[in-house]
């Protein structure tokens, strides 16, 4: 009679950083032989169990190249993430941040920080509805602009004042998640008044999905 050992374990550890050595967290690790993903921690480390010596890893992280690498659990896994190449030509050209049609609007200029480039956030006058009735808003979950800032703030660089984004670090964090019940998607909202202009009023919106 054969027997055979089943459920051996082994553990991938390793570290992330960026080209100059910077401690990248909240990094997105895809576990290829799994599905499952798991993200590095503060100091741009990471460690799971996985029943596989030899796995695949994918890498992700806003603003960096993408990596997939073949690694070994009998060895540390060090990753350099890659900064994506600039896009000159489409980013340096002036965009207007409106979308609100036949509405006159300022130029975005831009700010540049090393190889990086970032827009200027203009922020609408008050826009009547009434008079501008195709005016729209875009769902938006990306929760680039936390992780950005906390890489600047690690590097002891200056922050680019247009890579401050309010939405994306309001969506980096889980404000009482609640299901859906036998919806598509669950609405709440929340009007407030504005605490550095008196003149206007916030309006929170929280879209859940199930």
């Amino acid at each position: 009679m054969a027997l055979y050992a089943s459920g051996q374990q082994f553990y991938l550890r390793g570290e992330i950083k960026d080209e100059s050595g910077n401690p990248l967290q909240n990094v997105t690790i895809y576990h290829h032989s799994t599905g499952y993903i798991y993200h590095s921690g503060s100091y741009g480390s990471f460690g799971f169990v996985t029943s596989r010596q030899v796995d695949t890893l994918s890498f992700s992280f806003d603003g960096y190249q993408k990596q997939k690498v073949v690694v070994n659990a009998d060895n540390f896994i060090s990753i350099r993430l890659k900064l994506l190449p600039s896009t000159s030509s489409n980013l340096r050209k002036d965009k207007l941040t409106s979308f609100t049609k036949d509405l006159t609007r300022d130029a975005q200029r831009q700010w540049f920080i090393g190889d990086e480039t970032y827009a200027s956030i203009i922020e609408n006058r008050f826009v009547s509805a009434k008079k501008y009735p195709l005016t729209g808003l875009s769902l938006n979950v990306d929760r680039a602009s936390y992780s950005n800032i906390r890489r600047f703030l690690n590097m002891n660089s200056i922050v680019p004042p247009d890579a401050v984004r309010i939405e994306e670090m309001l969506n980096n964090f889980n404000t009482d998640y609640i299901e859906p019940d036998n919806e598509m998607f669950n609405i709440r909202t929340n009007l407030t008044s504005c605490p550095w202009n008196q003149e206007n009023q916030l309006f929170f919106i929280n879209v859940s999905q199930p």
